[in-house]
């Protein structure tokens, strides 16, 4: 998903460009568990997770954009049980 975002309604911040890639994949070991396997941020990136503009006091009072970064390259399994 590619996206930029307003930051400001008249225009005049916008954040960076986002590109994430996520994958899952899932399998059925019985009828009550299920085994799947992700991959978040699949290509690495080093991209904004998401942005904000406004006053900081860390900057001595100017506005500017912060962000938070995306979560580096991650594998996640899951055992997925049901009842």
């Amino acid at each position: 998903m590619r996206l930029r975002v307003l930051l400001i309604a008249a225009g005049s911040a916008r954040s960076d460009e986002t590109v994430m890639l996520n994958a899952s994949v899932g399998y059925q070991l019985n009828a009550s568990w299920q085994a799947m396997l992700s991959v978040l941020n699949l290509l690495d990136r080093l991209d904004q997770d998401i942005a904000y503009y406004y006053e900081s006091s860390a900057t001595g009072g100017a506005d500017g954009m912060h962000f938070h970064p995306v979560e580096p390259l991650q594998f996640r399994l899951a055992l997925i049980g049901g009842f």
